[in-house]
């Protein structure tokens, strides 16, 4: 399958996030942090030394700016669909409604990565 550049950068996004959220989670177990905290405050701070160290924040924010894009393109993307038209209402409403919802956003994303670039259409 050939993405588009919004699928792509996704994915690549998706990607770094996990594997730098990942090694903060193991880094976390290996030091027992939950265990050897006094304090909820301390815990927040080693926390914070870590995800820091490995460009978490970073990270999550190219993520979710590449989440972004990729949505915005698939709506392009379903307005070009002759249905559309029937059903714009309800999927400008989906589409709004994505930002506070996460199990929406999350099939839209699924959907948004099944789309075909060279068609524009649902890869099954």
């Amino acid at each position: 399958m050939k993405y588009s550049q919004e699928q792509f950068n996704y994915i690549q996004a998706k990607i770094q996030f996990d594997a730098i959220d990942n090694e903060v989670k193991r880094i976390v177990a290996e030091r027992k942090l939950k265990e050897t905290c006094a304090s909820r405050k301390e815990y927040g701070e080693k926390l914070r030394e870590i995800e820091n160290s490995l460009g978490y924040t970073s990270a999550l924010s190219n993520m979710i700016e590449a989440e972004q894009k990729l949505i915005n393109w698939a709506h392009e993307v379903v307005k070009r669909d002759p249905n559309y038209s029937d059903n714009k209402s309800d999927m400008e409403r989906l589409f709004q409604k994505y930002y506070f919802h996460t199990e929406i956003k999350n099939k839209i994303i699924d959907l948004a990565l099944k789309l075909e670039l060279s068609t524009n259409t649902l890869n099954n």
